[in-house]
């Protein structure tokens, strides 16, 4: 046995023992009044053996009354009356067995032992003390003769034996008795640190649960369904009484009854461990999702009922819900944004580019075409956002020539800078290559941002954007501008979310997302945030900077100085129509929409490409059929996502089942032209076959590089 846990058990066993040491001594005052007033009246001629022995009731009423003193004291100061009480009872049998009967005290020998292995020797605990005391009375009942002169009989070589038979004994009894009291104490603790286990578990569960029996009584309950129904287990059923589920929240189907006591009634009927959903209940704003079982419970059938707080569980649900929601009005809406959008870019272009248009015109319809392309980075900006909602945000890298993306994105903000009589300066650094490795079309909506909003706070002056190659190959970036500069403790609200109020307001456009958007797409690029140092008054200076790769093999760089311009219309790609004049392609547009299809196809008539229309899909396979049959197939299909009847999709799958299936011989290159932007379905168009896609609005120099490719 361990020291620590020994003192524990004997302290244990010493309270225990006391208690029915106490029990003993309440019995015995009354045994010892019945048994002398019997005496008395039943021989009244021994008269003095009572008055001999009325030291020893009086005594005996004297251990009662320190008894009942010390019953609250500690094991240490209780253990001692007993061993006293004992050490006197044997000593009062001695004597009277000599008395009484001097030829036969083996029967008080036994009972003064008896007394000695129940109430003495177990609350000793020294060895030592334990068989000074047992020597003690051996000596005292078999060994005063010796002492005594006394003539030693049979009668003693009796009495010796048993002595040797009482130490035998009693060395094994006690040796048991400890180790029995040892480890049924340890037994005892384990199961109470179990229990107290197994309460704190049950108390910091996070449902609520309680079982019932047949009868409708509570047989446990745990903290947690007490207070959250804020009773007692007392008045725990007539709590649940009240309780009837939410509107359209009812899941249990055992009776039409809308009351949760109705449907635990009926349950006692099912089988045993059989789980059942009731449903949701509403209590003190609080959604509770109730469930239960039918189980046995102390050999008789009863529910065990649990009820969980369901209100983030609905919030959630809510949640996820809105963002659903959101995300697909989102893409919708950018989808149905993008397709007029697309319409008003192409015919823009085509409108610049007639000899029969005036210049003064030409700059109006210029004006249109950069509006056009301003209102679709806003519709980028929540397509974006519903990508990072849905976590699917990503970038696209590829090798491109900065001095093309930044003159584009100055590009589209330098008419309204002209009017406003606002500086727009362009200054590269020599030293950075002619192409980068980097995401264009990502740094393009950074750059377009930032100069959007310089040129929203900027009244008069200059916007300035500079870039630079840092001490580590990396392209830094700088906007700056001669605004009215933003309050410093605005500065950190700068990037959140539909963030417009914090900033100045002169000019507010937007959705509040440009930053923010922008700031994720940095971070995506470059492993950094933008930074921004802005002085009241003075302007504002935005930078950041992003990994650009080294110079890929075989590749070689023209360099170019530091310029300062004003960038204001691209030299657009020239198409020599030449090599496919004399071949006569054939396109076939497949599009529901009739302002895209006739703005495509005057698009490709100014080149010299004949075309063919198609409204749906299934329309778009008949055709595909018809001309392979007279030997005049399509060489390119432009193909629409979404139409009625039969999708671009499916209508591709289509197509090129027919081919496999030799039920034409010629397979067009389809070219999927949708609004639909995301990664998924760009993925989409190329998993059904398609050659690749296109998204709208797309330029008319993009679009033609595409249909020759393929011609």
């Amino acid at each position: 046995m361990e020291e620590n846990s020994y003192i524990l058990w004997w302290e244990d066993e010493v309270n225990q023992r006391f208690a029915i040491f106490k029990k003993y001594m309440t019995s015995s005052k009354s045994t010892f009044a019945i048994f002398w007033t019997l005496y008395l009246v039943m021989t009244p001629q021994n008269i003095m053996i009572f008055v001999n022995a009325l030291p020893y009731i009086i005594l005996q009423y004297t251990f009662i009354f320190v008894m009942y003193l010390i019953e609250s004291k500690n094991a240490h100061k209780k253990y001692w009356l007993p061993v006293v009480y004992t050490e006197w009872c044997d000593s009062a049998l001695w004597y009277y067995s000599l008395i009484i009967n001097s030829n036969n005290p083996i029967l008080f020998e036994m009972l003064g032992s008896l007394l000695m292995g129940y109430f003495e020797l177990p609350f000793i605990q020294s060895k030592i003390i334990q068989n000074f005391i047992l020597a003690k009375h051996v000596i005292l009942w078999h060994y005063y003769k010796y002492f005594t002169g006394d003539v030693i009989d049979s009668q003693d070589l009796l009495g010796h034996i048993m002595m040797f038979l009482h130490v035998l004994i009693y060395n094994f009894i006690s040796h048991h008795i400890t180790k029995v009291a040892h480890e049924k104490y340890l037994f005892r603790k384990a199961k109470e640190k179990a229990e107290n286990r197994l309460e704190v578990i049950i108390n910091a569960f996070p449902d609520g649960f309680f079982v019932v029996s047949s009868n409708n009584e509570i047989e446990y309950a745990n903290l947690k369904m007490l207070v959250l129904l804020e009773c007692t287990q007392n008045n725990l059923i007539d709590s649940l009484s009240l309780i009837n589920f939410c509107e359209g929240k009812k899941y249990s189907s055992l009776t039409q009854s809308n009351f949760l006591i109705d449907h635990i009634n009926i349950m006692f009927s099912l089988d045993f461990n059989q789980e059942m959903m009731f449903g949701i209940s509403m209590f003190n704003n609080t959604s509770i999702e109730w469930k239960g079982s039918k189980i046995l419970w102390e050999d008789k059938p009863a529910l065990v009922i649990t009820g969980r707080n369901a209100n983030h569980v609905i919030e959630l649900e809510r949640t996820i819900a809105d963002d659903k929601f959101k995300t697909v009005l989102l893409r919708t809406v950018s989808h149905e944004l993008r397709t007029p959008i697309n319409a008003i870019s192409l015919l823009t272009e085509e409108l610049i580019q007639e000899p029969d248009i005036a210049d003064k015109y030409k700059d109006k319809i210029r004006m249109i075409s950069v509006s056009a392309r301003l209102l679709l980075t806003l519709v980028s900006d929540l397509l974006d956002y519903s990508r990072m909602l849905a976590g699917v945000f990503s970038v696209q890298k590829s090798w491109f020539e900065l001095k093309d993306i930044v003159e584009r994105s100055c590009e589209l903000i330098n008419i309204q800078a002209k009017k406003k009589n606002i500086s727009l300066i362009i200054r590269i650094d020599n030293l950075i290559p002619k192409c980068i490795y980097s995401d264009p079309l990502r740094l393009s909506q950074v750059l377009l941002n930032l100069l959007s909003n310089a040129l929203k706070f900027t009244i008069s002056g200059f916007i300035e954007i500079i870039c630079l190659l840092d001490m580590q190959n990396n392209l830094k970036v700088i906007v700056q501008d001669s605004g009215i500069g933003i309050d410093k403790e605005k500065l950190q609200h700068l990037f959140s979310e539909f963030n417009t109020c914090s900033l100045p307001v002169i000019n507010p456009q937007g959705c509040g997302l440009g930053l923010h958007i922008s700031n994720k797409i940095v971070r995506e690029l470059g492993r950094s945030y933008i930074e921004v140092d802005s002085t009241k008054g003075v302007g504002s200076t935005f930078h950041f900077t992003i990994s650009i790769s080294e110079n890929p093999i075989n590749i070689k760089y023209e360099y170019f100085d530091i310029e300062n311009c004003v960038s204001e219309e691209i030299n657009f790609l020239s198409i020599n129509l030449s090599t496919i004049k004399s071949n006569n392609p054939q396109v076939l547009i497949v599009d529901d929409n009739d302002m895209n299809r006739a703005i495509l196809s005057s698009l490709l008539a100014r080149n010299k490409i004949e075309t063919s229309e198609a409204c749906t899909g299934k329309e778009a396979i008949n055709m595909v059929f018809k001309q392979d049959c007279i030997k005049k197939p399509y060489r390119v299909i432009i193909m629409d996502g979404e139409m009625p009847e039969l999708d671009g999709w499916e209508a591709t799958k289509t197509i090129l089942d027919l081919k496999e299936k030799e039920k034409i011989s010629f397979m067009p290159s389809i070219i999927g032209y949708t609004a639909y932007s995301t990664d998924e379905d760009i993925k989409r168009c190329i998993e059904c076959g398609m050659k690749e896609c296109l998204i709208k609005p797309c330029s008319s120099e993009i679009l033609i590089s595409a249909i020759l490719k393929y011609l």
